[in-house]
């Protein structure tokens, strides 16, 4: 299917542009979350500092102050492991080499958004015969989550230097 390719949760998705479930970038709010979450957290430590420096009542500042800077530092944490995560996956899907992924479990956990969240166990062998085992969880694309059951092949990348490092290549679908 043409269309760009993207992750979820450690598992990628593809779209078209006609596809009215992804937006287009998926990453937007990860990448937000690297200057909005700091703000945040300055924010809620500027109200704590506020708040005790005043003394008497308004001490009780300290408590929603701490909470808007504990949601800041969070949600930098989890911006970056979302980012990190990605990075990793274009570079395996860039430099990794070919290899095919025999499905050995496949549970849906959920649904997120249309897209059902899979948990799926992988015996994976590359390209260049090394073998091993991938467990994955994420977001798959709706089209695509009949292709997951037991026994089905699933066209992935692995990390040159470790097999177990993967990512599904939904170009190759």
């Amino acid at each position: 299917m043409p269309g760009s390719i993207r992750e979820t949760a450690g598992v990628n998705e593809a779209s078209s542009a006609a596809d009215p479930y992804v937006g287009a970038n998926v990453y937007a709010p990860a990448r937000r979350a690297l200057w909005i979450g700091p703000l945040t957290l300055l924010a809620g430590a500027a109200i704590v500092v506020f708040g005790l420096s005043r003394g008497g009542a308004w001490a009780l500042l300290a408590v929603p102050g701490g909470l808007l800077g504990l949601h800041g530092l969070l949600r930098t944490l989890g911006g970056g492991a979302v980012l990190l995560v990605e990075r990793q996956r274009k570079r395996i899907l860039r430099d990794g080499v070919p290899a095919t992924g025999v499905v050995a479990s496949s549970e849906q956990v959920r649904v997120r958004l249309g897209y059902p969240i899979l948990e799926i166990d992988l015996d994976v062998t590359a390209e260049d015969g090394r073998k091993g085992r991938v467990s994955k969880k994420g977001a798959v694309p709706p089209q695509y989550a009949g292709e997951f059951g037991t026994g089905s092949e699933i066209p992935l990348r692995v990390d040159r230097g470790d097999v177990s490092v993967a990512a599904i290549d939904w170009a190759a679908f």
